[in-house]
């Protein structure tokens, strides 16, 4: 959808992409996956599709939207943000953007090649919790598929 008075921050979610995340937390559910937090930038399609996601997943988590997750932030802030809110262990969940979310996966894989389109959805285990270059990729789920 086009940006709205706001500019980017305020665009919604398009119903294609409603479909595809609705799709991505159905498929989530099947899994049984059940995080412990659920994340968002402030950009309100961010938040919008973190709701779409856990409601289709049948999870009961409030949103917290967190500043580190704007597109243009570097990776350790994030991780450092993670650690504040006491996340090192469990299943979160974060919706952000490019190009954070593919340097985070970077970051956290030790893979420089990592390419993420919206409404894509990749799982990465970290074993040792988000430490740099010790977890790897464990499911990616395009939208696509759906």
């Amino acid at each position: 959808m086009p940006a709205g008075e706001s500019g980017d921050a305020s665009r919604t979610l398009t119903p294609r992409g409603v479909r595809m995340l609705t799709w991505l937390g159905q498929r989530l559910l099947r899994s049984r996956w059940r995080p412990t937090h659920a994340f968002a930038s402030p950009l309100a399609r961010a938040q919008d599709s973190a709701r779409v996601v856990l409601v289709s997943a049948r999870i009961a988590l409030d949103v917290e939207v967190l500043s580190e997750l704007e597109p243009d932030t570097e990776p350790r802030s994030v991780l450092e943000s993670l650690a504040a809110h006491d996340v090192v262990a469990g299943h979160a969940l974060l919706v952000s953007h490019e190009p954070l979310l593919g340097k985070l996966a970077a970051e956290l894989t030790g893979d420089p090649s990592i390419r993420l389109r919206p409404g894509m959805l990749v799982r990465i285990h970290c074993p040792r919790g988000p430490v740099r270059a010790s977890a790897r990729v464990a499911l990616v789920l395009h939208p696509e598929e759906g």
